[in-house]
């Protein structure tokens, strides 16, 4: 899984946020903060059961990302489906930049998003 790779002091740093269920984001705020790599393991995991529940289908990237590594980031442009719990079921189209630390675990994860919805 790739919480394996992941600092159990991750943070996720979300610049215009999508809306979820199990944050407090509301979607769009300017930046929006997210610690903790098991409270968001719990979360992603939530959104994947309701997923199942409500289409069977599985959360990730509509199609494989191209992906750019370069000193201690890896940096890729997604359109990812978070199911019906993220951006009111729209997949969130986004730059997403990994910064790993000195034992090559993902401390930070910095998302800029293009398209937070805003439940209109």
């Amino acid at each position: 899984s790739f919480f394996n790779h992941v600092d159990p002091g991750f943070c996720n740093i979300m610049i215009h946020a999508p809306p979820a269920k199990g944050w407090t984001a509301k979607g769009g705020e300017a930046v929006f903060t997210f610690c903790g790599r098991e409270k968001f393991e719990k979360i992603t995991a939530s959104w994947d059961s309701d997923s199942n529940k409500k289409n069977k289908k599985h959360l990730g990237d509509l199609k494989p990302p191209p992906v750019t590594v370069a000193g201690s980031t890896i940096t890729l442009v997604e359109d990812w489906y978070g199911g019906p719990d993220v951006n009111g079921g729209e997949p969130v189209k986004e730059t997403v930049v990994m910064v790993l630390n000195n034992h090559n675990k993902v401390q930070n994860i910095i998302y800029s998003v293009d398209n937070p919805y805003h439940g209109h």
